[in-house]
C-alpha cells in the first residue's frame, strides 16, 4: 500500500507537533538550568566592585611591604649597635 499526499501531510503535521514539543522542554529545562546558574552566582561582585576591592587589597599589601622593609633595616641597625 502506497502512502497518499494525506498520509505524508499527516506525517509532516505529527513530526512538527513533535519537534515543537521537544523544543518547549528544551527551552524550559534551558531556562530552569540558567535560573539555577544566575541563583548560585548571585552573591559574586561586579566587575567594577572586584576591581575597587582588588585595588584597595592591593594598596594595603603594597604598604605592610614597605613597613617590613622599614623595620627590617631598623632591626638590623640596632643589631649592629
Amino acid at each position: 500500500m502506497l502512502l497518499t499526499q494525506k498520509d505524508f501531510l499527516a506525517i509532516r503535521n505529527i513530526v512538527r507537533s513533535e519537534v515543537k514539543g521537544g523544543l518547549a522542554v528544551y527551552d524550559l529545562s534551558v531556562e530552569k538550568r540558567f535560573a539555577d546558574v544566575m541563583q548560585r552566582i548571585n552573591f559574586l561582585p561586579t566587575k567594577e566592585e572586584f576591581y575597587s576591592k582588588m585595588d584597595r587589597l592591593m594598596s594595603e599589601i603594597k604598604t605592610y611591604r614597605q613597613e617590613h622593609l622599614f623595620l627590617n633595616s631598623r632591626l638590623a641597625r640596632l643589631e649592629q649597635k
